[in-house]
């Protein structure tokens, strides 16, 4: 069965959640965007449509590897079986700390 896709519009999918995936409340809001720290680490997440994408920055050095699990384990964290949507998290390219996190409903059964 084909997922439809929930769009990060405020009305389907909130995006106030975010800001408590990051260390602590200093960050960074742009449009679309905001920049934060895990574990030490910058991390910048953007979005659009129904895509959420997370990128921990290794440039700016800390251990970036820790950060990445930590992030991606704060985000499963967040599912929950009451909500009507449900979020696929995906690795992106070898080399990079990139999670894409995709957002559906959830088939109605």
């Amino acid at each position: 069965m084909k997922k439809i896709p929930a769009p990060l519009d405020e009305k389907n999918v909130t995006t106030d959640w975010i800001e408590s995936i990051f260390d602590d409340w200093h960050l960074a809001y742009g449009i679309h965007r905001v920049v934060g720290f895990v574990a030490g680490c910058i991390v910048d997440a953007k979005w659009h449509e129904n895509v959420l994408e997370w990128l921990v920055c290794r440039e700016t050095g800390g251990d970036c590897a820790s950060a990445f699990l930590i992030l991606e384990e704060r985000l499963k964290a967040m599912e929950s079986e009451d909500q009507n949507v449900e979020s696929v998290i995906e690795h992106e390219g070898e080399g990079r700390y990139c999670l894409i996190q995709s957002f559906f409903f959830r088939d109605e059964e």
